[in-house]
């Protein structure tokens, strides 16, 4: 913590090496199986469905109903004790190659914002000029100064002004007509 009571951000040096390489190969793996797993079917139903609005919640095949309370309860304290069970015995591994959040966060989230931020020393460049909203990077803005159809509303996005109301269709360039009523 800073001396002033704020909040101190760690921007850690990204390494390189023979375990990262293994770590990345797993993490683009469970990409895939994580996004894969609610498209497959088992038994004819997606595998993981919460309907929450018809109340059914369907796991690997299995369709349980708001009546199925019981069994779905049991299901889910079964899979709460698997979990500390599998935290407590495996958490290392868990927590460092296999959880969702760090899968995402390390592989698809830190690599974007090293990209627009400039990598580490970026970052701190951006944590010590101390502004709260600080102007797109040099990066960000040749990005976009090269896509010319991201050109219409986004530069407007990144200034502050959140709406794209009357500039056009982002891929044509196109402004919408407006129509007139159809009482006249």
């Amino acid at each position: 913590m800073n001396e002033d009571g704020s909040r101190r951000w760690i921007r850690p040096k990204p390494s390189d090496g023979a375990w990262w390489s293994r770590r990345r190969i797993v993490a683009y793996v469970l990409m895939v199986v994580y996004l894969a797993i609610p498209h497959i079917d088992i038994n004819g139903k997606p595998s993981i469905w919460l309907n929450a609005v018809r109340r059914e919640f369907t796991f690997f095949g299995y369709t349980f109903l708001a009546t199925d309370t019981l069994l779905f309860m049991l299901l889910l304290g079964t899979l709460v004790l698997l979990v500390f069970t599998f935290t407590a015995l495996f958490g290392r591994v868990w927590c460092g190659w296999g959880c969702p959040q760090t899968v995402w966060m390390e592989f698809v989230f830190r690599p974007l914002e090293r990209l627009i931020e400039g990598g580490r020393s970026g970052s701190m460049a951006i944590d010590r000029a101390g502004r709260t909203s600080t102007p797109p990077p040099a990066r960000v803005r040749g990005l976009l100064r090269h896509r010319p159809r991201a050109r219409p509303y986004l530069p407007r996005l990144l200034r502050g002004r959140g709406s794209t109301q009357g500039v056009g269709d982002p891929i044509t360039g196109r402004t919408p007509r407006r129509r007139s009523p159809s009482w006249r």
